[in-house]
């Protein structure tokens, strides 16, 4: 019990965990730093990365130092209750010549050796402990080479987008992105809390988001020229969509303008020469899509004078629609169709 005694006091206190650290620092034993610091251990802020962080932004070639406890340090252990401490070190270089800087030691919730206090140098100016990354639902990220998970993933307003946050170190960072559908994202100059954004489409991705497109329009066209209620196609979208007023609206207008009254009656409508277009939104997360198409609609005339006469009517219109990505897939939240008209007074 003596020896442990005697352990703590010349190697446990702060002020001796203090020593250690400038020694090792005046010698650039990161390792040793590191040992000494307080880094968080999520998998992100690796010795690797910690090695790397300092030999880009330690000061090097110090050639003497003298650690102090002023009367203003002194008083952070009053006022943090006992949990950090912080020294004054005075060192000087061949280049620099006198300098000063604050190390501040901080209390660790897991004892050594179950009995002693184990007091770490506090790595807050070279950690962001808040770095927020939000990337659209549904993706797999990674940063400088480690894959994300769960535990590091947190709850967000936003239904479309996932927020993670992590502890790393200062400064720029590799961070990829893999979303379904889309092309895989790179970057290397990301700096604190990150909103992915400007993704691309992959062709894959196109095709099947081409495929989704045409028919949800099929259905509409089908679905408005019968003159169904919106409830008979609600199934296509999200359920308990907040969106549903404005879907219906959509819907009511295209039935409006494909419905047989006022002496007119579409017999056939065909859509042809699609182009689609699509981005994700890296505010919301949200699919945006647009489809551009032809369309041909025969219909029949009533004349009072010769009966009921044949026509044609070409056009051209363009569909937009939202789909938010759910349960391992995108599911449509708004379409607006388009406009399909083929009365010859209009």
């Amino acid at each position: 019990f003596a020896a442990f005694c005697i352990f703590e006091s010349y190697y446990g206190r702060p002020e001796a965990v203090a020593e250690r650290y400038c020694k090792a620092y005046v010698k650039e034993d990161w390792k040793k730093t590191g040992h000494l610091s307080d880094l968080p251990k999520n998998g992100y802020a690796t010795q690797d990365e910690y090695t790397t962080y300092m030999k880009k932004n330690a000061v090097t070639g110090v050639e003497d130092y003298q650690i102090k406890e002023t009367k203003e340090n002194r008083q952070i252990k009053i006022e943090s209750g006992g949990k950090q401490r912080a020294f004054t070190v005075e060192y000087k270089t061949k280049t620099q010549g006198k300098n000063k800087e604050t190390v501040v030691l901080q209390k660790q919730k897991r004892q050594r050796l179950l009995l002693f206090a184990n007091w770490k140098v506090s790595s807050d100016k070279m950690i962001a402990n808040d770095f927020n990354l939000y990337i659209p639902a549904g993706s797999t990220a990674w940063i400088d080479g480690t894959k994300l998970t769960k535990n590091d993933k947190i709850k967000d307003d936003s239904d479309g987008l996932d927020q993670y946050k992590i502890s790393l170190f200062e400064g720029d960072h590799k961070i990829r992105i893999d979303v379904p559908w889309f092309k895989t994202y790179k970057s290397e100059s990301d700096k604190g809390s990150t909103t992915i954004s400007k993704m691309k489409v992959s062709q894959s991705g196109k095709k099947k988001l081409d495929k989704k497109m045409k028919e949800i329009l099929s259905s509409y066209i089908r679905a408005a020229k019968e003159e169904k209620s919106f409830s008979q196609i609600s199934g296509l979208f999200e359920k308990n969509s907040k969106y549903e007023k404005e879907n219906k609206e959509f819907y009511d207008d295209l039935k409006e303008q494909l419905s047989s009254k006022d002496g007119y009656k579409a017999d056939q409508i065909t859509t042809d020469n699609y182009e689609g277009k699509y981005v994700i939104s890296g505010v919301t997360g949200v699919v945006r899509g647009t489809l551009s198409y032809d369309y041909k609609v025969t219909y029949q005339k009533e004349d009072v004078t010769v009966g009921n006469m044949n026509g044609t009517v070409d056009g051209s219109s363009q569909m937009s629609a939202e789909f938010v990505y759910k349960d391992g897939n995108y599911q449509l939240r708004t379409v607006n169709p388009g406009s399909i008209w083929y009365r010859e007074s209009q």
